[in-house]
């Protein structure tokens, strides 16, 4: 009752996104503005996946647990979906902010073959915040609006399985000048890996 009393609706929009300003103002570190990046697109990365896994996996979660907490989110998964979309906009301006603020990070870190796949993706994931209302929704007719948010919610989470499977096996190839936080902790980075799979898992499963 009190959840969805309380928090529910756009007020989870609202909320949710002053905490991510909050949090971005209070870590950006001017004397320090690539490790202080760094360290909120981590913080930013990790409660995106989790965002994503509430939201784009909140029907997959009901008809498995039928809980009042998995009704929650069915209803709320619009407000979920919307704060998801805000931090990853947040977390991708961050990026391309660093090829100025960091310009020899951004050049190790974000090559063309991230950065093309990455920017389409960060491109779907607006255009799904920009549709989630009854209007776009009517506009773009129910079948078109559909296949939209679905490309949009595999495309993140694909991301996300292979930001860690770039993390735990492919760095030395692909980034070999970079060395990710995670890879330094393997049990914190397959731990991570399994929140996407788990939730890639719940959503095709039948």
């Amino acid at each position: 009752m009190i959840l969805t009393g309380r928090f529910s609706g756009p007020p989870i929009v609202y909320v949710l996104s002053a905490i991510f300003l909050l949090i971005l103002t209070l870590v950006l570190d001017a004397s320090d503005i690539t490790e202080s990046s760094r360290l909120f697109l981590r913080l930013s990365g990790r409660v995106a996946m989790f965002l994503l896994f509430i939201s784009f996996g909140a029907s997959a979660l009901h008809r498995l647990f039928h809980a009042s907490w998995s009704h929650y989110l069915v209803i709320n998964r619009r407000y979920f979906g919307i704060a998801t979309g805000i931090l990853l906009w947040l977390h991708f301006l961050l990026i391309l902010s660093m090829s100025i603020t960091a310009p020899e990070w951004f050049e190790a870190s974000v090559p063309w073959f991230i950065l093309i796949p990455g920017s389409l993706t960060f491109l779907l994931v607006g255009l799904m915040v920009l549709t989630s209302n009854g209007y776009s929704q009517r506009a773009l007719g129910p079948a078109t609006w559909k296949r939209l948010h679905l490309l949009g919610g595999y495309a993140a989470l694909v991301s996300f399985v292979g930001e860690y499977l770039l993390v735990l096996f492919l760095q030395p190839l692909l980034l070999p000048d970079y060395e990710f936080v995670t890879a330094n902790s393997p049990v914190l980075a397959y731990s991570l890996l399994l929140v996407p799979l788990s939730l890639l898992y719940l959503r095709l499963r039948k």
